[in-house]
């Protein structure tokens, strides 16, 4: 596996673009890095998937839980609370807004499993996974997901780190971890050290040379063993944050 150095979207932008006709991203928010994934990669189809739903106050997931800044910071994100449905509402449509006219576009306003049921399976190139964080989320996301992608295709899954405390910020470095060791036949090919913290992850035995040829000659990126992948903390010390591993 390799450390990138760099943001999540120069990392996305090694993959191999050429090869790239579908793609579909779990958790649109507001469409801004679908936004980009449909710019960069140029796919015949993207298909967005987000049931643009308000979250339950018993069952709000942790990382919404925060008071004081934290709490600000994600309405400020969101454009209002978490657990309020005009909150839902207004980001699904300035998404739906953003792609209007656009026939590559496809909007799937529904959860991730019911999704999953209208797409075929080996018929996607890139499944960027962006939604619930939780581990059992996650986790749900990539054993249902990873029989849509093609021989060659990547999944991309966001927000993969630890928090400074230790504690687990979001699942998703959980979910990852469990999903490798299950499904043997996928490994763990790079992930960039900085906000937002993506992880590129694909099928073993696949040839693999040009996105790895790329990620090196960069020059910023060096290899980790494949166990470093629990080890990804965030370091934070007033308004500044990083990636480090240990």
């Amino acid at each position: 596996m390799f450390a990138y150095l760099g943001d999540r979207y120069e990392l996305m932008g090694h993959i191999p673009g050429a090869a790239i006709r579908s793609v579909v991203e779990l958790g649109v928010c507001k469409g801004l890095n679908a936004q980009w994934l449909l710019t960069h990669f140029e796919p015949e189809s993207l298909v967005l998937v987000d049931p643009w739903q308000a979250y339950d106050t018993s069952d709000t997931p942790f990382y919404f839980r925060d008071e004081g800044e934290g709490r600000q910071n994600v309405e400020d994100y969101y454009g209002g609370p978490v657990d309020e449905p005009d909150t839902f509402e207004a980001l699904y449509r300035e998404t739906a807004e953003r792609f209007a006219g656009d026939e590559r576009v496809t909007i799937l306003r529904r959860t991730s499993r019911d999704a999953a049921r209208e797409i075929a399976d080996t018929s996607v190139d890139i499944i960027y996974i962006d939604a619930d964080h939780r581990y059992q989320a996650v986790l749900d996301d990539l054993f249902t997901w990873h029989p849509k992608l093609t021989e060659t295709g990547y999944m991309v899954l966001n927000d993969h780190a630890i928090n400074a405390s230790g504690t687990a910020q979001y699942g998703v470095v959980q979910a990852v971890s469990t999903f490798l060791r299950t499904e043997r036949s996928f490994t763990a090919i790079a992930m960039n050290l900085s906000n937002y913290a993506d992880l590129i992850i694909g099928r073993k035995g696949v040839d693999h040379s040009s996105l790895l040829m790329s990620i090196v000659a960069s020059g910023k990126a060096f290899e980790l063993p494949d166990s470093m992948i629990s080890n990804f903390h965030v370091g934070k010390s007033g308004n500044l944050s990083w990636l480090s591993f240990s």
